[in-house]
């Protein structure tokens, strides 16, 4: 009950404990209000820095995207090239092959065309030998006719040139004379004779006698370097190629296929055929031989 108008003691006690745990209650939630808000701040800086590396990865991630977008461009255009690189190869291997045939064709035709031209060559030199031993033959039997009509004209001649020495001594000179002197020139005559037969004989065996000249296509002749050691720039008809190569002749013993220069070579087988003259000896069995006796006078 209120006395006097006076709020009890108990009541106001109890309201100062109220405004007390109020005034507490309220000092623990602004405390509390403060540390949430510490917090929230905290909370928000760490959104912000979570934003910003969010963005940065972002970022980083789409420049990675674009250099991983680079790359797969990169390889793709890599593994074109290297499709394109091998399909050069498989057509370069496939153009080796097909030269490598080629080859070994060629190197057949070349073999083929070796034997041919090896085949050619022994028979032009048959022919030449065919020809020369022809040519010798019919020399031979030139000479050796030739050789007995020396022969005859010089027993014939020799014969006459008696007669008329006979005649002149028995006409100049008395019998018995003229009788000594034939029988000195017969006797002397005789061995002139001999002499001479001997000699017509060495010419014959000797075949000293020129040849005349042979008609032979030089330019069909084969390729001859000679057989000396000397080296020589010259040049010869090839006929299988027509055209006039170079080759080292040794400097002797060679054949008349053989120019000193290219413009001779070309200028003489344009008309192919051209004389050929052999080697001449001296005309020892055309001489005339004149039998001339001595006259020994007592």
């Amino acid at each position: 009950m209120i006395r006097n108008g006076r709020t009890p003691t108990i009541l106001l006690v109890a309201m100062i404990l109220i405004i007390l745990i109020l005034c507490y209650n309220n000092w623990g939630l602004s405390q509390r209000n403060i540390s949430l808000r510490e917090s929230l701040i905290a909370k928000d800086e760490k959104l912000n820095d979570m934003m910003e590396k969010k963005a940065f990865d972002e970022k980083q991630f789409g420049i990675n995207s674009d250099r991983i977008k680079y790359f797969e461009q990169r390889i793709e255009a890599d593994k074109q090239i290297a499709q394109q690189k091998d399909s050069d190869i498989d057509d370069l291997n496939s153009k080796l092959k097909a030269k490598s045939t080629e080859n070994d064709k060629l190197t057949l035709e070349l073999n083929d065309a070796k034997e041919a031209l090896n085949l050619c060559k022994l028979e032009k030199n048959k022919e030449i030998e065919l020809i020369k031993n022809n040519e010798q033959t019919r020399y031979q039997e030139e000479l050796n006719k030739l050789m007995s009509q020396k022969s005859t004209n010089c027993s014939s001649m020799l014969e006459k040139f008696k007669d008329d020495l006979h005649k002149l001594v028995e006409s100049q000179f008395s019998e018995a004379d003229s009788q000594k002197i034939l029988a000195l020139i017969n006797s002397d005559n005789a061995k002139l004779a001999e002499d001479a037969g001997q000699k017509l004989a060495e010419n014959k065996v000797n075949r000293e006698i020129a040849l005349p000249v042979v008609d032979i296509d030089v330019c069909k002749l084969p390729k001859f370097e000679g057989n000396c050691t000397n080296s020589v720039e010259r040049y010869y008809y090839d006929p299988l190629s027509e055209r006039c190569l170079i080759f080292a002749y040794s400097g002797c013993n060679g054949n008349a296929n053989n120019f000193e220069t290219l413009e001779l070579c070309q200028n003489k087988c344009k008309t192919k055929t051209t004389k050929i003259i052999e080697p001449q000896t001296p005309l020892a069995a055309n001489r005339d031989y004149l039998v001339r006796p001595k006259i020994n006078q007592a």
